[in-house]
């Protein structure tokens, strides 16, 4: 998991929105990274910014 958290990092950083919900994910669940649900919100919100479905789907479910 600790490879899969380098490339969605690198991905994340160039505006990849993919990459931002599922390195929010893996804040989110702590899989790779220290459980850090902040940093989760952060990243589903910049992926939810581009119009990514499932990104909008989670902060609505998470109420945010």
């Amino acid at each position: 998991m600790a490879k899969a958290v380098e490339w969605w990092s690198k991905s994340a950083d160039q505006g990849d929105d993919e990459a931002q919900f599922h390195l929010g994910g893996c804040y989110f669940a702590g899989n790779g990274v220290p459980l850090d649900k902040t940093k989760a919100v952060k990243w589903y919100r910049k992926a939810a910014a581009q119009g990514y479905d499932s990104a909008i789907k989670r902060l609505q479910e998470l109420k945010q």
